[in-house]
């Protein structure tokens, strides 16, 4: 898992929460878009270490929350 500092709305305290560690992204990308639609999350697009890109991956969420395999979906 990963901690990452969280803060209660409104408290101005801040404590650190757990976060699981997911399945990677195919490929390195920063600055995409996500999405959830009908039990996917969708990446798309973004920066890549080879420029701008226009691709999208999905992966199935899973009933715990965990996410699946990614598939390539049609680029944007």
């Amino acid at each position: 898992s990963v901690a990452a500092p969280v803060a209660a709305q409104g408290s101005g305290e801040e404590a650190e929460m757990a976060l699981p560690r997911v399945a990677k992204l195919p490929r390195p990308m920063q600055m995409h878009g996500t999405a959830v639609v009908a039990g996917r999350l969708y990446v798309m697009g973004g920066e890549s270490p080879d420029g701008w890109s226009n691709l999208v991956d999905s992966a199935s969420i899973g009933p715990e929350g965990q996410i699946g395999p990614w598939r390539s979906e049609r680029p944007l």
